[in-house]
């Protein structure tokens, strides 16, 4: 069923405005008697919630209360739910529209490395909400963050150490309309596949690894080397099970003399099948418009009637997520703490996928392209950092804080195979391909490396009649990557007839056939596939943040930054080194003005200089092959994008949890970094350039109201419950001026960021019991580009679904403790996915509706 989104999108934003006569109401409902006498003097800004003031800038908070109402089980699904917020495929972020490189997400102060080798912000659907205390997302920038800032700063709070002792467990399933108990796609995998985990059935044969290039090898020697690799090829349907989850929590605490420790131990895991079943093409101009050159869609297999009417695309993941935290605290001298935190997070994706139809590199041609994927991502970070307080001046305790970091980011995908099968009209059935490109193995490894260093100093002042906060602090940061990738295949024996090649590849190329008459191991590695790569950031930075007067608060001050990029690549055929070095400093100021003109109503403005620097395999001027098969080259001669930022944020706090806030912004971007494309003779290379400017604008408005239930209805059920509504939207516009090799490849000379939507909104309602919660959850997320346009053709539009969700949850006394039982309904509205080029589809598939119930037990 395809929602009609586009006509929702109104009525979902008009809500927010719709709110704005119930607050006008509910606050004159709430005023004192006029003839009331004055008792106290109000302090002006009281009713502004202390996280906001505490940040000084124009912020969105998530805490452990909103994700209980959400009931998402992953920080990126609810992230989504806050204003300008979306989500891209892959879990990444993207805040006010800007894609992933204009934002940055740190752990408890500090960098995370990304396991993604295109993408620089990890993606945050790695991280489980039941490991998180909150989640701060800044969209004005201070100087105390990095200087990598566009779209705004994501900040992941870790779960404090706890102030008493608990025990807690829980467990989950769900079932998916589409993928529950359906058919789905498989193949012969390891044991181990379930905890996240390869047995060590991919792994890289030891022949090979000994010699990567299969140079000097003997014929022996390469069938040795053939037979090694393990004989799994073909994909079979098998039933998908049911989703699955645990949860084990544990918190300790250990009170001594003058100190006491804490320790909290958690760990996750959760697992899902999901199948994504249906459609595929790109297209070419002619005289008579769009003629999909690439078309993988039911209507190809019409034309042939002798052959399986599966044309199409058919993909089935296994993906489990394993992931523990142990976190240890001691505090001593009554004002000190010491803490270490270790976090690791797993997510590991088996699939299965079947492509059938026409192809672009051979039109008029029926083939299938078969694909069997094992990918592991971890990122690991081990954190120790304190606080001190420390009576240096009479005006107030100076506070220090530091942190040492160190993290990995893993990226294994092991014994990845690729065939192809061309219909033969003679057989009336699937051959194996006998051409260059039929067969594929490949295995590819990165690693990511990070160490920081960072301490933060504040210390209040007098400065005449002005009380203010004085900070200072500095961080060192390094981050070394390793990129290997190395791909072969099996060169087909001449005279290889029709009827081998129509059966299974386990038989076609099973060892039997592997010899140096038969089926020959065959090396395509290529000294472009392998890179390191290393940044160094040294940072200082300075600010104050004053109460200039009862009404004006000012928080100012500059960071300092100085980077080193260096690529260390080779050319594709020749293997000669290439080396990149990226060397600059950065002055960046900034300043946010707050105006609280009455109790409980303020205004924000501020201003800040940020930048964005190339990613290391963006710099890489070499040839290499992404996830998608696409050739990419990276581009020496980048450089780092620098942005002037503008906010303005009005916000009203008339209750206890309610708001309304209406904002504006601007981003002038000089120098952004936009991926270009151009034509060689193996097809097209994506690359990446510095265009000439940019700019990104847009407005976002969000209100809550919490009305007691008693108050407006009578009954038992209606007593102790709170029903709320919260509201937000956002209108994004921006723009990218091309120069004019860029004009020449892209379809349009201006047009908007890849990957902005134009409109984005949510609604949320629902009610908090003593012993009971309800929500109710919208999120609209309009038409963005995926993909730019290409010499005429029009750019690719991604239609994300309108999500309409249900969470229900319940708590009962239980054996001495509480016991939560909940449901959640995903995708009531059952919205597919779909990308469209000009007026014709470019893919679909149908996501389905999920139903969980799970059951969580505290003592």
């Amino acid at each position: 069923m395809k929602t009609n989104s586009k006509n929702l999108k109104g009525a979902l934003l008009a809500s927010t405005v719709m709110l704005m006569p119930a607050v006008v109401y509910a606050q004159q409902a709430e005023q004192a008697d006029p003839g009331q006498d004055i008792e106290e003097v109000t302090v002006m800004g009281q009713y502004i919630p202390d996280e906001k003031r505490a940040t000084s800038e124009i912020s969105n908070i998530l805490d452990g209360a909103d994700f209980s109402r959400l009931g998402d089980s992953d920080i990126a699904s609810s992230l989504k739910r806050l204003t300008g917020l979306s989500l891209d495929t892959t879990g990444v972020v993207i805040v006010r529209g800007l894609a992933d490189r204009y934002s940055s997400a740190l752990l408890d102060g500090a960098h995370l490395p990304s396991p993604m080798p295109l993408r620089r912000v990890t993606p945050l659907d790695l991280f489980p909400t039941s490991f998180l205390e909150g989640v701060l997302v800044q969209k004005t920038y201070s100087p105390q963050y990095p200087g990598q800032f566009g779209g705004g700063l994501i900040e992941l709070r870790s779960k404090a150490v706890p102030e008493e002792d608990f025990f807690e467990i829980g467990i989950s399933g769900s079932y998916n309309t589409e993928s529950t108990f359906e058919d789905g796609l498989s193949y012969d995998f390891s044991d181990t596949d379930w905890l996240g985990f390869d047995d060590g059935l991919r792994d890289l044969p030891d022949a090979i690894a000994a010699n990567p290039t299969l140079e000097g090898m003997t014929d022996a020697e390469l069938e040795a080397a053939g037979e090694a690799i393990p004989n799994i090829w073909s994909i079979d349907l098998q039933e998908n099970l049911p989703d699955f989850g645990f949860d084990v929590n544990l918190g300790k605490r250990i009170e001594m003399d003058d100190s006491s420790l804490g320790i909290l131990l958690a760990v996750s895991y959760d697992n899902e099948y999901r199948n994504e079943f249906g459609e595929r093409r790109s297209f070419t101009n002619t005289s008579s418009g769009l003629e999909a050159r690439d078309n993988q869609s039911p209507e190809v297999c019409e034309a042939y009637p002798e052959a399986p009417q599966t044309c199409g695309v058919r993909s089935t993941k296994f993906e489990a997520d394993l992931n523990g935290i142990l976190s240890i605290g001691y505090e001593f001298g009554g004002n000190n703490n010491v803490k270490f935190t270790s976090m690791i997070l797993r997510t590991s994706t088996r699939e299965a996928r079947i492509q059938q139809g026409e192809f672009a590199s051979d039109p008029g041609e029926l083939r299938s392209y078969s694909r069997i994927d094992w990918i592991e991502r971890q990122v690991w970070t081990n954190q120790l950092s304190g606080e001190h307080y420390f009576d240096v001046m009479d005006t107030g305790e100076t506070e220090v804080k530091w942190r040492a970091v160190r993290s990995k980011a893993d990226r294994d995908v092991p014994m990845r195979k690729e065939y192809y099968h061309d219909f033969d009209l003679g057989f009336e059935s699937y051959l194996l391909s006998t051409r260059a490109d039929g067969n594929r193995i490949s295995w590819g490894e990165l690693n990511d490396k990070t160490s920081e260093l960072g301490f933060d100093v504040k210390q209040p002042v007098e400065l005449g009649d002005i009380a203010a906060d004085i900070r200072v602090g500095g961080m060192y940061f390094k981050k070394e990557r390793e990129s290997d990738f190395l791909r072969y295949g099996f060169d087909f024996p001449s005279g290889f007839n029709a009827e081998l090649r129509s059966l299974v590849p386990e038989i076609a190329i099973g060892s039997f056939n592997i010899a140096p008459d038969g089926f020959v191991l065959t090396s395509f590695v290529d000294p472009s596939d392998s890179y390191d790569g290393s940044e160094e950031l040294f940072a200082g930075y300075a600010a104050i943040d004053a109460q200039l007067s009862e009404q004006f608060r000012l928080a100012a001050g500059f960071r300092y930054e100085d980077s080193q990029q260096i690529v260390n690549a080779f050319t594709r055929f020749t293997g000669e080194p290439i080396d990149v070095d990226l060397d600059e400093s950065d002055f960046l100021p900034a300043a946010t003005l707050t105006w609280t003109f009455v109790e409980n109503m303020q205004l924000r403005l501020g201003y800040s200089k940020t930048l964005s620097r190339p990613d290391l395999r963006e710099l890489a001027p070499v040839t290499f092959l992404d996830e998608d098969g696409r050739r990419s080259t990276g581009n020496e001669n980048l450089q780092i994008a620098k942005i002037d930022n503008i906010d303005l944020r009005w916000e009203w706090y008339f209750g206890e949890d309610e708001y309304i806030t209406i904002g504006g912004f601007y981003k002038d971007f000089s120098m952004p970094i936009e991926t270009n494309f151009t034509v060689l003779g193996e097809g097209i290379v994506r690359s990446w350039e510095n265009a000439e400017a940019g700019e990104a604008y847009g407005v976002e408005v969000e209100a809550q109201l919490n009305i007691p239930m008693e108050e407006v209805f009578e009954g038992e059920f209606f007593a102790n419950r709170l029903f709320y509504v919260k509201a937000n939207g956002a209108y994004i516009k921006s723009e990218v001026s091309l120069n004019e090799e860029q004009q020449g490849q892209q379809t349009d000379s201006v047009r908007a960021m890849q990957g902005q939507s134009e409109w984005l909104g949510n609604l949320i309602l629902g009610w908090d019991g003593e012993d009971d919660r309800m929500t109710i959850l919208l999120n609209y997320t309009g038409d963005r580009i995926s993909e730019v346009g290409l010499f005429q053709l029009p750019n690719r539009i991604e239609e994300p679904p309108l999500l309409l969700d249900f969470v229900y949850k319940h708590d009962i006394a239980v054996a001495g403790g509480e016991m939560e039982l909940s449901f959640k309904v995903e995708n009531i509205l059952n919205d597919e996915y779909v990308v469209y080029q000009g007026d014709q589809i470019a893919e679909r598939y149908d996501i389905g509706t999920t139903f969980t119930v799970g059951v969580k037990q505290r003592f």
